[in-house]
């Protein structure tokens, strides 16, 4: 029997954020300047090495050209998705 660890919120918010970085067309420094960060502090965040506080959230959605509300809600909706992947095979036929 081999569990599969359930994602946790930390472990999404790096892919979430690339994805939106990468669809706004920015770099991680490009980003960083607009948030007011180093780059590698960006690329903490998209490593997961670093989480984002709200206020963080917000600056990054604002650099990013997304709402925060958008941000949380793909966040949320892949995680549900990482989480319903993760369950046994045996609770998916109820």
């Amino acid at each position: 029997d081999i569990m599969k660890k359930v994602a946790t919120i930390s472990d999404v918010f790096p892919w979430v954020l690339k994805q939106y970085r990468h669809q706004a067309g920015l770099t991680q420094e490009q980003v960083s300047e607009r948030v007011g960060v180093s780059p590698s502090f960006v690329g903490m965040l998209e490593t997961g090495l670093k989480k984002p506080n709200l206020a963080m959230l917000f600056k990054l959605s604002q650099a990013l050209g997304v709402p925060a509300s958008t941000m949380v809600t793909t966040l949320e909706e892949e995680w549900r998705r990482r989480a319903a992947q993760a369950q046994p095979m045996e609770n998916k036929r109820h």
